[in-house]
């Protein structure tokens, strides 16, 4: 299970922000000793990992996290919140989803760095072919060789679609 903390109350949070389940914004609704004004936007971009950030009080709090117990009542616990579009900017509550880590990991977007540019595809030197792979429950499975990448890939997409279901991000 993922480290988080377990956060405030919702009365806490809505002491210092609004939370807009349209635009997914938070609008400071009490200004602070920070020189934040009442009505503007708060929130920034975790340089590493993209999401956005509310600072409140000098402690970080991820806003799709913050969103869903805002909007919906509940801390998400060890559960993670799933951004559904991929976007990890966009947290309007119907962009959110509870998720396991292995869900999220599977609507993920494909590892930029690879050669194929193709997720679930990477080239095997050994065999000089690309080859396809999905992880379901921790577990690498290999689903083939192929001596075209598209074809890889589309045996990588059936497999999410059928492992992952919902959370398959094909892309």
């Amino acid at each position: 299970m993922p480290r988080t903390r377990k956060l405030p109350s919702a009365d806490y949070f809505r002491k210092f922000v609004k939370y807009d389940p349209l635009t997914g914004e938070f609008i400071w609704i009490a200004a602070s000793a920070r020189k934040r004004k009442t009505g503007c936007k708060t929130g920034f971009k975790d340089g590493k990992a993209g999401h956005i950030l509310v600072r409140i009080e000098d402690v970080n709090y991820r806003a799709h996290r913050l969103a869903w117990l805002l909007e919906k009542g509940e801390d998400p616990g060890h559960f993670e919140v799933d951004h559904i579009n991929g976007d990890k900017a966009d947290n309007r509550i119907e962009n959110l989803r509870l998720s396991t880590r292995g869900q999220n990991r599977a609507n993920s977007v494909h590892n930029k760095s690879s050669k194929s540019g193709l997720k679930g595809v990477y080239w095997c030197k050994k065999q000089k072919k690309w080859r396809a792979q999905i992880t379901v429950n921790k577990k690498v499975m290999k689903l083939g060789s192929f001596t075209d990448p598209f074809e890889a890939h589309m045996a990588y997409r059936e497999a999410a679609v059928k492992y992952h279901g919902e959370f398959a991000n094909v892309g």
